[in-house]
């Protein structure tokens, strides 16, 4: 049987996102970290949450970092979160 979702694939790509963004852009790093150790530890996270992320990279590679970091503030402020004095800039 197929798997609806591969959370393996979706976790493999997490840890390539914490390595890239790392330097450039702190913000995405975290962000992709907190996300990995949710999935790891079966808390909640929200389909859109996943889909979002994944847009991180295209099929001309990964996003330019200021346009990463953008991404990520506007997926925390949709989920509620105050982005006000956020890190990494």
């Amino acid at each position: 049987m197929s798997k609806f979702i591969d959370l393996e694939g979706i976790e493999k790509f997490l840890v390539n996102a914490v390595n890239h963004y790392e330097k450039s852009a702190p913000t995405v790093s975290r962000y992709a970290d907190d996300l990995y150790v949710r999935l790891q530890e079966k808390r909640p996270v929200q389909l859109w949450e996943v889909l979002t992320v994944l847009e991180l990279r295209t099929p001309d590679g990964w996003l330019q970092a200021n346009f990463a970091a953008n991404l990520i503030y506007k997926l925390e402020d949709r989920m509620g979160r105050n982005i006000s004095g956020q890190y990494g800039f």
